[in-house]
C-alpha cells in the first residue's frame, strides 16, 4: 500500500515513515500544505493518509478539503493528540482518529483496518465502480 503520512513534526514523520516502510508500505512524506497538495497532485495511486491535522500553512478544514478536492476516495487517518481527538469525529472520507502517544501500534492496527475496508488494498485509481 502507498500511504501519504503529513506530520509537521520531522521527527515523528520519519518515525510514522520508518514504521510502515518496516510494514511492507511505500510512504510518501509532506512537511507542510505545500507538500502534501504536491502529493495530491501528483500521478499514482495513494491508498490512505495518515493526517497531522496541524501541518503547517493551513487550517484543519482547508487540509481536509484539499483532500476532497484532489483525492475524495482516499481514507483519511487523522493523528491528533489527546486533546484535540474530541473536536473531531469519523465519518465520509474522515475514517478515523487515532491519538498520537508513544506507541504506535494503535495506529498501524486502525490504518490496517481502513485498508481492509477498503477493499483489498485497490488504490484509488484501481477501484471498481
Amino acid at each position: 500500500m502507498r500511504i501519504l503520512i503529513a506530520e509537521r513534526n520531522p521527527h515523528v514523520r520519519d518515525l510514522l515513515g520508518r514504521e510502515l516502510t518496516a510494514d511492507g508500505h511505500e510512504v510518501v512524506e509532506a512537511g507542510d500544505a505545500a507538500a502534501v497538495w504536491q502529493a495530491l497532485c501528483a500521478a499514482g495511486t495513494l491508498d490512505a493518509a495518515v493526517l497531522d491535522p496541524d501541518i503547517p500553512n493551513v487550517s484543519d478544514l482547508a487540509l481536509l478539503d484539499m483532500f476532497r478536492q484532489k483525492r475524495p476516495a482516499m481514507p483519511l487517518v487523522l493523528h491528533v493528540y489527546p486533546a484535540e481527538s474530541a473536536g473531531f469525529a469519523p465519518g465520509g472520507q474522515l475514517a478515523a482518529v487515532v491519538e498520537k502517544g508513544g506507541d504506535l501500534s494503535g495506529l498501524k492496527r486502525t490504518l490496517g483496518e481502513v485498508l481492509a475496508r477498503r477493499g483489498g488494498g485497490q488504490g484509488e485509481e484501481g477501484r471498481q465502480p
